[in-house]
């Protein structure tokens, strides 16, 4: 069942938009950070070799280099990732 099928079933229309006005608000004033590897993990639950696996069939965002051979990946993206995830599920 879609997320907006859920909020229209559990909330009134009005409440509905306010809460998506709210939602886009934090999404447009989030702050971009790098993530390690270990933090990435944390976040999305995978462990290491799922990870690069998921990267290499572009199922999974690409990390970028730091500075020399640091590599981290976007908050943003590992975030949107996990948002697809989601709506997936739902449907």
């Amino acid at each position: 069942m879609p997320a907006t099928k859920i909020f229209s079933d559990i909330f009134n229309l009005s409440e509905y938009n306010s809460n998506q006005e709210k939602m886009m608000e934090i999404i447009q004033n989030r702050s971009e950070r790098f993530l390690r590897l270990r933090d990435v993990m944390d976040m999305t639950t995978l462990c290491r070799s799922s990870i690069y696996n998921l990267i290499k069939a572009g199922d999974f965002p690409k990390n970028v280099t730091v500075m020399g051979k640091r590599k981290a990946w976007l908050e943003s993206e590992i975030e949107d990732w996990m948002m697809e995830k989601i709506e997936q599920s739902e449907q």
